[in-house]
């Protein structure tokens, strides 16, 4: 009596399974043209999809190690893992795995998936490079793992420039969940991302890189080597989302505009934690832990470029100090900015430790900065121009603290946009009215037991009541 195998296709309701179409998944054989085929075939049973109502034709993986040169997932289809580890294995140089490209430049990429695969490269001498994102709309990423890649992991391209599209449309609204990069972009010889992003409205939630500082080839040394990089990336979010151990945890460049984070972590970087070109981006509950651990004290944690208006810092943690390390960054914020009435702004909850040099530069004078609410800090006792700074800190609220008559003329050391909270903490301290304070009365403020006052520095570095 012979038994007939049964192949996951027979079974009812079954998904479109590798398996089916000669995938091995023992690491050895090369399972690039099976798996190919079965996407194709998924293919055909996905609409032409030109809009977002048409739902997924899933391939489904089973656990295993497939070896793999480049497979292309078609519009309107997934590739997936659903029980336990699949793992795809480079067998050459390129990218491991692509999406369809549209020759009109009209007709994105809809409803594509990649779920519960692992990406393993060839080291920093195969020019290997994980998920390509083509001008898609939709795309899901879900629980993927990139190792050891030349390349970067994952990137979502804005447009194709080779021959078969010529168009501008974007990838948009592309989903990324628990996605894990480790030891990628080990050799390029310009600036990448792992994870290299372009495009409108994605999210991004749980996705963290990690390095081993192992520089190079041509990238040695160099800041080619980026744990996020955005590219013309607009309106997206990125959730509890983390850059480490490369040479810039987060690099946005200048087409890249209201963006969002929360609960963004950026530590042990060689060089900057954050560099900033674009414009309007928001940081909630940032944390930036010890970057710049180059051997010089030349590197700052975050820094906004000359071409920065807008950005908003609204609430963080600023840990200069790199595990014990002597080494500390020069400052935690310098601010290159040039724009007076469109200033790059430091929120009233963001706190610092000390940098080398201060926490903050304001190089032109242009950052907004209105900092630390909390406990009222005494001045310096008697002093006719107190300093509005605790160490290298600025701080909101303060309270006098002097036991002889006291004129205060000017509070130094303040930053264009600061507010400033002053309590009255004894009778002998008057407010002057003059050049560098303008109090709403125009004339001296007498400062009695409990009395508040309220200013804030103008672009001309005048202190003004409100």
């Amino acid at each position: 009596m012979s038994l007939t195998k049964v192949s996951y296709s027979m079974i009812t309701g079954a998904p479109i399974n590798v398996m089916d179409y000669g995938a091995v998944g023992n690491g050895v054989a090369d399972d690039t043209l099976a798996i190919q085929t079965a996407l194709d075939y998924a293919g055909t049973f996905a609409p032409l999809a030109d809009t977002y109502t048409y739902g997924t034709v899933c391939v489904e993986v089973p656990f295993g190690v497939y070896l793999i040169s480049s497979v292309t997932i078609p519009t309107g289809v997934g590739l997936v893992c659903n029980a336990g580890i699949a793992i795809f294995k480079a067998s050459s140089a390129g990218v491991m795995v692509d999406t369809t490209v549209y020759s009109s430049g009209t007709d994105p990429h809809y409803n594509g998936m990649l779920k519960g695969i692992h990406l393993y490269g060839m080291g920093s001498g195969t020019a290997v490079s994980g998920l390509r994102i083509n001008n898609a709309q939709n795309f899901v990423v879900e629980n993927c793992r990139a190792y050891n890649l030349a390349g970067f992991a994952i990137q979502t391209q804005s447009k194709w420039t080779g021959a078969a599209f010529t168009g501008t449309a974007t990838s948009n609204t592309c989903s990324f969940t628990e996605i894990r990069a480790f030891e990628c972009c080990l050799n390029v010889a310009s600036r990448t991302g792992v994870f290299d992003i372009a495009g409108t409205d994605h999210e991004f939630n749980g996705c963290e890189v990690f390095s081993k500082l192992t520089r190079v080839g041509s990238g040695a040394g160099t800041k080619y080597q980026v744990a996020w990089r955005l590219f013309g990336c607009t309106e997206s979010r990125f959730i509890s989302c983390k850059g480490s151990l490369m040479d810039q945890g987060l690099y946005i460049d200048s087409n890249s505009f209201l963006n969002f984070f929360t609960d963004w972590r950026s530590d042990t970087n060689f060089y900057e934690g954050i560099y900033i070109d674009g414009n309007i981006n928001q940081f909630d509950m940032l944390d930036l832990n010890g970057n710049c651990i180059a051997t010089t004290n030349t590197y700052d944690q975050l820094v906004f470029s000359s071409n920065t208006s807008r950005n908003y810092i609204n609430s963080g943690y600023f840990s200069a100090q790199n595990n014990g390390s002597t080494i500390l960054p020069r400052y935690n914020i310098i601010d290159n900015g040039t724009s007076s009435a469109n200033a790059n702004r430091v929120g009233p909850m963001v706190y610092f430790t000390d940098a080398g040099t201060a926490s903050i530069n304001n190089t032109n004078g242009k950052l907004s900065v209105i900092l630390s609410e909390g406990i009222s800090t005494a001045f310096t006792a008697n002093s006719t121009t107190p300093s509005v700074t605790n160490g290298t800190t600025p701080l909101r609220n303060w309270k006098t603290n002097n036991n002889v008559p006291t004129s205060v003329t000017n509070f130094t050391n303040g930053f264009i946009g600061q507010i400033l909270t002053l309590e009255g903490n004894d009778a002998n301290t008057t407010i002057v009215n003059g050049a560098t304070i303008v109090n709403t009365t125009g004339a001296n403020i007498t400062m009695g037991g409990n009395k508040i006052v309220n200013y804030r520095l103008n672009s001309s570095l005048v202190w003004i009541q409100y």
